[in-house]
């Protein structure tokens, strides 16, 4: 028996460690199995994700040349219009051009044709000249010499006379001239002669139609009273006086100046540098006519201009 047992237990053990080397095998296979499986299964997966990033990719591309070829074509229509336009001025200009190139030619055509005819013209009087001095000759039987002589002495006549008009015209000009020089003197000779009054004869009064005359007279920010007294050197003097501005200055003729303007802007109504500057303007030539026909009564109509100096 105990052989047997032995060699039973020897077959058991040979069958256990047969059936766990199979096992081993089996659950081994398996695994490999399994694993080609997977394996398998991941490069379909990897297979199928690539091709579908390449088809998107594509599609990405080709959405991308669209755009682009879109965006070519609208700059190409774009540029290919501005050509169009830029051709079309050209012709325009070209046909413009062809027309001012004709017109051109017509003209010195006619210009060629007027020159022309004037040269026979020239021929023409040449001629006519010719026939004229000896026609002239055998009537006055007189030279080309001495009918030259009678011809310079019409000519020097004739410029005497235009000479003594000249002089009659330099003789008025220098007698208006005399004339202002005369104003001027005499408007000097009053200055002088007014230092010898008093205070009360170097100020004029001009009086206003309300005190709020004033302020527009002095103006914003002092400008209209800055103005008046720059443009015409006699000061302004705007003081509690109720209804009146004193104007105040040793010149008397810029004193009367400055007065007849101070009346004239006051019944004008409007006060402004612009203004004043023409009202000025208008008072200083009224003023100097009025004494140039006072010393034109007054004194003799002949003056001697060489006293005087001209400017």
């Amino acid at each position: 028996m105990e052989p047997t047992i032995i060699i039973v237990g020897i077959s058991a053990f040979v069958a256990g460690a047969v059936t766990v080397k199979v096992a081993e095998k089996t659950g081994l296979s398996k695994g490999m199995q399994e694993a080609e499986e997977k394996r398998k299964s991941i490069i379909e997966n990897a297979t199928l994700e690539a091709k579908n990033i390449k088809q998107e990719a594509l599609l990405n591309s080709q959405s991308e040349i669209e755009n682009i070829r879109s965006k070519f074509d609208k700059e190409r229509d774009v540029k290919q219009s501005d050509l169009d336009a830029v051709d079309k001025r050209l012709i325009a200009k070209e046909s413009k051009l062809d027309q001012k190139f004709d017109n051109i030619e017509l003209r010195e055509k006619s210009c060629n044709k007027k020159f022309q005819d004037l040269d026979n013209r020239y021929l023409e009087l040449d001629k006519i000249e010719v026939k004229q001095k000896s026609e002239l000759e055998r009537i006055s039987k007189l030279s080309q010499d001495e009918a030259k002589e009678q011809l310079l002495k019409k000519i020097e006549s004739n410029l005497e006379y235009e000479h003594a008009v000249k002089i009659k015209e330099y003789a008025q000009l220098f007698k208006e001239q005399a004339t202002k020089k005369a104003n001027w003197l005499l408007a000097e000779a009053m200055q002088r002669c007014s230092m010898e009054y008093t205070a009360e004869a170097l100020v004029s009064v001009v009086t206003l139609p309300n005190d709020e005359m004033k302020g527009r007279i002095i103006g914003r920010d002092g400008r209209n009273i800055r103005a008046f007294e720059n443009l015409t050197g006699i000061d302004v003097i705007v003081d509690d006086t109720p209804e009146a501005v004193v104007l105040s200055g040793f010149n008397a003729i810029k004193r009367e100046i400055a007065r007849m303007t101070m009346e004239k802007l006051i019944q004008d109504g409007r006060i402004h540098p612009a203004k004043i500057e023409q009202v000025i303007e208008q008072s200083q030539k009224e003023l100097f006519d009025t004494i140039r026909e006072a010393v034109e009564h007054s004194v003799h109509s002949s003056y001697d201009i060489s006293a005087f100096q001209f400017q």
